[in-house]
C-alpha cells in the first residue's frame, strides 16, 4: 500500500456529495476500502454554510448548500506513529466529472459486517490466489469470502453465524481474511479418528499478508448443529494438522449451549470444526486443574503421547519428572507425523547399543533428518545419551531444527533476564521460539536454559509447535 485516494459519489437529485477512501498500491490500483472512522477528516473553506458530516451514514457526507466558493476535503490515515497517508479532494475534482461509483456489497471492498457469499472476478484482488486455493480444496457447497481488515481498529466479522473478532492490537497492517465455511463434511470423514464425528461445518481461514499467524490473538465462534450432539461435554473445537493427518483438540474452547456455538482464541490460521469425541484419556497423575492438563490430554487424543501403565494397571504420565533425551526425541518425532521408515545406521554413536527397541524408529528418523546430532565427549566420542535428562536449551534447539522452516532475518533478541546464560548454539532457537510465542519463560522472566525440561513442559511446548505448523499457508 502506497497511497490513499478520496472518491466522490455525486447525488444527481441534490447537491449532497458522499466521499469514501480507498487504499492503493504503487501502481494506483485500488486495494480495499478504508473505514471512515480510521481517517482524520478536515474541511477547508473560507465561509458559507457548507459542512462535512462524518457521524452518520457509511460515507462522509459533504453538504455544500448554497455555497459557491472554493473548498477542499482532506483525509489522513495514521498507520503508525511515524507514518501516515493523506489525500485531498478539491471542489474541481467533483465538478470535473471525475466521479467513481460507490463500491457495491460483494465487491473487493466487501466489509466485515455483511452476510452471504459472493464470487470475485478471476485474478481480482490480492486475495485471489488464496481464494482460488480455498475453492479447490472445499466442496461446491462451500461459501468463501475475502474480507478486508484494518489496523488501529477492532475488526468483527460475521458470516452466517461464523464470527471472527480481531482486536486492535492483533494487526500490524491492512489485510484480507479469506474465510471459508463448508457444510459438506463427507470429504473430511477419513481424517477422523474412531469415536469422533463432525457436528458443525468445516471452517477454514487465513490472512493474505501475514504469515501463518497474527501478531496477537483473535477469537472465533463456530455454530454447531445442536440436534446432532448427543453429549455436550464431548464437543470441542479441533484444528486439522496437515502434518499429523488428523485433528488436534483446541484447548480452552468454550461451549455455549444456549446459542449452539463454541468459541476459542488463537493466533494461528487453519482448518477448524466442532467435533464430538467419545474417546477419553485418563492419566492417574494428571489432575484437570493442572496448568498442563489440557495440552497433555490433547496430545494423548492425537496419539502423540501414550504414557505408561503402572504396577496397579493404571495409566500414568509422570508430568513432573524430567524427561530423558530418548523420550523427548520420541515425542518430538511423533509430533511431526513423519513415517517411521528409516533404517539409518546408528553405529557412529558409541552408545547406540543402549537405545531401547521402542525408541529406535524415532532415533533413526531424527538422525536421518539431521535433527539429532548427538553429544560430543572430551575423548572424541559421539553419544546419543538417550537415558540422560535433556536441558531446556537442548530441547529448544531440537524443536528449532525440526519446526523452524523459513526464519526471518529480523528476529529480535528474546527479553528473558537470563539470556546471557544461554549457550551460543541455542541463542537463535530461543530468540525465534520466543518471538513466535512458543516460549514464554517461567513467569519471572527467565528461560532457565540449563535446567532439565520436564515431561509436562515438553507437552506444553510440543502442543504449541503442532498448532503452529498445523496449517500451511495457501
Amino acid at each position: 500500500m502506497r497511497s490513499i485516494k478520496l472518491n466522490p459519489v455525486v447525488n444527481s437529485n441534490s447537491s449532497v456529495v458522499e466521499i469514501y477512501a480507498v487504499a492503493q498500491d504503487e501502481n494506483g490500483k485500488d486495494l480495499f476500502r478504508i473505514p471512515k472512522s480510521n481517517l482524520q477528516w478536515q474541511l477547508y473553506t473560507d465561509e458559507g454554510n457548507i459542512r462535512l458530516d462524518t457521524r452518520s451514514a457509511e460515507n462522509v457526507i459533504l453538504m455544500p448548500g448554497s455555497y459557491t466558493g472554493d473548498y477542499a476535503v482532506s483525509a489522513t490515515w495514521e498507520i503508525r506513529d511515524d507514518f501516515s497517508l493523506t489525500d485531498v479532494l478539491m471542489k474541481s475534482d467533483i465538478a470535473s466529472g471525475d466521479v467513481k461509483p460507490e463500491p457495491t456489497p460483494g465487491s473487493d471492498e466487501d466489509s466485515g459486517s455483511g452476510q452471504g457469499s459472493w464470487e470475485p472476478t478471476p485474478g481480482s484482488g490480492i486475495y485471489w490466489d488464496v481464494y482460488s486455493a480455498f475453492r479447490k480444496e472445499m466442496s461446491g457447497k462451500a461459501a468463501i469470502w475475502a474480507i478486508p481488515v484494518y489496523p488501529r481498529t477492532d475488526n468483527n466479522i460475521n458470516r452466517d453465524g461464523l464470527k471472527v473478532s480481531i482486536p486492535v492490537q492483533s494487526l500490524v497492517q491492512s489485510d484480507y481474511i479469506v474465510l471459508g465455511k463448508d457444510p459438506d463434511t463427507s470429504g473430511y470423514e477419513s481424517t477422523l479418528g474412531k469415536g469422533m464425528r463432525f457436528v458443525s461445518d468445516i471452517v477454514q481461514f487465513q490472512a493474505v499478508r501475514h504469515d501463518n499467524a497474527l501478531p496477537g490473538q483473535y477469537t472465533v465462534t463456530i455454530p454447531y448443529k445442536a440436534s446432532e450432539v448427543s453429549d455436550l461435554f464431548g464437543i470441542s473445537v479441533y484444528a486439522y494438522s496437515e502434518k499429523l493427518g488428523g485433528w488436534v483438540k483446541i484447548i480452552n474452547s468454550e461451549v455455549d449451549p444456549i446459542n449452539s456455538a463454541v468459541t476459542f482464541t488463537s493466533q494461528y490460521f487453519g482448518r477448524f470444526a466442532v467435533i464430538e469425541d467419545s474417546r477419553t484419556v485418563e492419566f492417574k497423575d494428571v489432575d484437570s486443574l493442572m496448568w498442563s492438563a489440557s495440552r497433555i490430554n490433547a496430545l494423548a487424543l492425537a496419539d502423540v503421547i501414550n504414557g505408561y501403565y503402572g504396577n496397579d494397571g493404571l495409566l500414568y504420565f509422570a508430568p513432573k519428572r524430567e524427561i530423558t533425551r530418548g523420550e523427548f526425541i520420541k515425542l518430538l518425532v511423533a509430533s511431526t507425523g513423519e513415517a517411521l521408515d528409516s533404517d539409518m545406521d546408528l553405529s557412529m554413536f558409541s552408545d547406540a547399543g543402549t537405545v531401547p527397541e521402542w525408541q529406535k524408529p524415532y532415533i533413526r528418523k531424527a538422525v536421518e533428518k539431521s535433527w539429532l546430532k548427538g553429544r560430543a565427549t572430551a575423548d572424541g566420542k559421539l553419544l546419543l545419551a538417550v537415558n540422560s535428562p535433556i536441558t531446556r536449551e537442548e530441547a529448544f534447539t531440537l524443536i528449532y531444527r525440526v519446526f523452524a522452516d523459513k526464519v526471518p532475518d529480523d528476529v529480535e533478541k528474546a527479553g528473558f533476564v537470563d539470556m546471557d546464560s544461554v549457550s551460543a548454539y541455542a541463542v537463535d532457537a530461543v530468540n525465534y521460539l520466543a518471538q513466535i510465542n512458543i516460549l514464554s519463560g517461567d513467569g519471572t522472566g527467565r528461560v532457565l536454559p540449563k535446567n532439565n525440561i520436564t515431561r509436562e513442559e515438553t507437552a506444553k511446548v510440543l502442543y504449541e509447535c503442532i498448532r503452529w505448523v498445523a496449517y500451511k499457508k495457501r
